[in-house]
């Protein structure tokens, strides 16, 4: 019974993973009739000796069966140093930036502007005023 939950939980896992990553399932506390490693089942890149380079570790932990398991996953050609759209997302950011910068030196601007116009209106206000008394 075992056996066959094994070997169906393998071929799911070969059939999602698509061959991108390779992965192991370990026991934390192996049996004797295990791997020393504790791996009892792996994708096929990835045998019991073998130590994924910086993997993805899930704990798999159900103490009412006495499991305590860990899926390890990497993937196969290493983890990217840049993600695929690093660029798109680096130029949207600079951008955004120069938007922001360019809104906020315009909106200093009208400001300043504003403050002008209005010592300018006090002053026509006051220079009017004083022309109109006698």
């Amino acid at each position: 019974m075992r056996g066959e939950i094994l070997l169906k939980c393998r071929e799911t896992l070969l059939a999602l993973c698509n061959g991108k990553y390779n992965w192991q399932i370990a026991d934390i506390t192996p049996s004797a009739s295990i791997h020393p490693s504790g791996v009892f089942l792996n994708s096929p890149d990835s045998p019991p000796g073998v130590q994924l380079s910086n993997p993805v570790v899930g704990k798999i932990d159900y103490k009412v069966a006495g499991v305590e398991w860990e899926f390890r996953a990497a993937p196969k050609d290493g983890w990217p140093t840049l993600s695929g759209d690093f660029w798109i997302q680096f130029c949207l950011l600079l951008v955004g930036g120069i938007v922001s910068l360019v809104s906020r030196m315009i909106n200093v601007a009208v400001s300043h502007a504003q403050k002008k116009v209005k010592i300018q209106l006090k002053g026509l206000r006051t220079s009017t005023m004083s022309s109109d008394l006698p």
